[in-house]
């Protein structure tokens, strides 16, 4: 009898897409995945997402790295294309996923508090 081999999942099979805002990342639009009481930056977004979070990353790429990209909330060709620029720019696999280690490579968008004032900056 052959014995069997365990094939383990992708490391990306337990990462949950981004569904909100990274709250500890203050004024940066950072996205994050909440869920209870938690929250993580330890989330995806890939071509096909759609919502809050994809805009977030849309806002930074738009406005931290001059991508021409509209703020809809759709992640699609465009949006990948301008992930991939920006990932390319801070040394990170151009793979067009936003991810843990994009996250943490990138700039993203935030405004000042009092002021308004829109700024980019790492968490």
């Amino acid at each position: 009898m052959a014995a069997a081999t365990a094939v383990a999942a992708p490391a990306s099979a337990a990462t949950p897409f981004c569904n909100n805002h990274y709250l500890p990342a203050g004024n940066l639009g950072v996205p994050g995945f909440v869920s209870g009481g938690t929250t993580t930056y330890v989330c995806t977004l890939s071509q096909g997402r759609t919502g809050f979070p994809v805009k977030l990353l849309q806002q930074s790429l738009k406005y931290c790295y001059g991508q021409n990209i509209a703020l809809d909330g759709s992640f699609g060709p465009a949006t990948r294309s301008a992930l991939i620029a920006a990932q390319r720019t801070a040394g990170v696999a151009a793979d067009g996923v936003y991810g843990p280690v994009t996250a943490k490579a990138i700039y993203h968008s935030g405004f000042s508090n009092g002021s308004g004032q829109q700024f980019c900056g790492k968490f």
